[in-house]
């Protein structure tokens, strides 16, 4: 149950990386087409403050897109694994086995020289077979 939680909590993650880098690129491509516009209107000599306005919507522009490829390639593989090595845990093959204790509530042991034990140290033990 504890590792199913995991893997939800992982799936999110990944889904909220991939919300964050979407909006970013999103907001990379507007700011794109407002600097393509910018540098059209500035090209007529209106000022220096005009192109430094559009060069830097053009910055703004790669950062927030350099940033949503960034966050997408760099933090996605981790989560991945996670929700794999996650997976592979709940399907992996196993369980529980019962064992029949005894009356003295342990293994049935033997000495080393082969006497059966009731009661003993762990020094004197043998596991018998």
């Amino acid at each position: 149950m504890l590792l199913l939680r995991a893997r939800d909590l992982e799936l999110r993650s990944v889904t909220v990386l991939l919300r964050r880098s979407s909006v970013l690129f999103a907001i990379g491509l507007v700011l794109l087409g407002l600097a393509i516009e910018a540098t059209r209107m500035v090209s007529s000599n209106k000022g220096v403050l005009a192109g430094v306005f559009a060069q830097g919507l053009t910055i703004a522009a790669s950062v927030s897109m350099w940033e949503a490829i960034a966050n997408l390639f760099l933090e996605w593989h981790p989560h991945r694994q996670n929700i794999r090595l996650h997976s592979r845990i709940m399907n992996a093959p196993g369980g529980f086995r019962n064992f029949q204790q005894h009356d003295n509530q342990s293994f049935p042991c033997r000495s080393i020289d082969g006497r059966k034990l009731e009661r003993y140290s762990p020094k004197q033990v043998v596991r018998a077979e």
